[in-house]
């Protein structure tokens, strides 16, 4: 193998770990000061709160329609997913949800997040296989 070859194989390698470290990070459980709490309207909290994305979409799917718009109108899931989540890839999609098309938001808030777990899950539960070499077979 060219050592060419063995920089590309070894950058790919560094690559998988990355995304593998940061499909972890954004499925991690969070402490209670970063969970994201639910609101209806300022002041006016649902006593609901999430720590995780799968708590997330879970919460999203159960909470009122005004409390998602609420939300969603200060960005504050694209916020939390963001910077808490550290997923920029999720917020983005968050972010290009209409906010004038209230009655959609659930559904397409729970596409999004639906989506993005099934791609992180399978991501984080790869295992990188170590390079091995062959030994040679003894002859008995």
């Amino acid at each position: 193998m060219s050592k060419e070859s063995r920089l590309k194989q070894k950058r790919g390698k560094k690559l998988d770990v990355m995304v593998q470290d940061n499909a972890i990070k954004t499925l991690r459980t969070v402490e209670d000061t970063q969970a994201f709490y639910f609101y209806e309207n300022l002041g006016k909290p649902t006593g609901q709160c999430a720590k995780s994305l799968q708590e997330f979409l879970n919460k999203i799917e159960s909470t009122k329609p005004e409390s998602l718009i609420f939300h969603h109108k200060r960005n504050d899931f694209r916020n939390w997913i963001a910077n808490t989540l550290q997923d920029s890839k999720l917020a983005q999609k968050i972010d290009k949800i209409s906010k004038e098309q209230k009655g959609q938001i659930k559904k397409k808030i729970c596409a999004a997040v639906k989506e993005r777990l099934k791609e992180l899950e399978g991501i984080s539960i790869q295992v990188l296989e170590p390079e091995t070499k062959s030994l040679p077979h003894s002859r008995a």
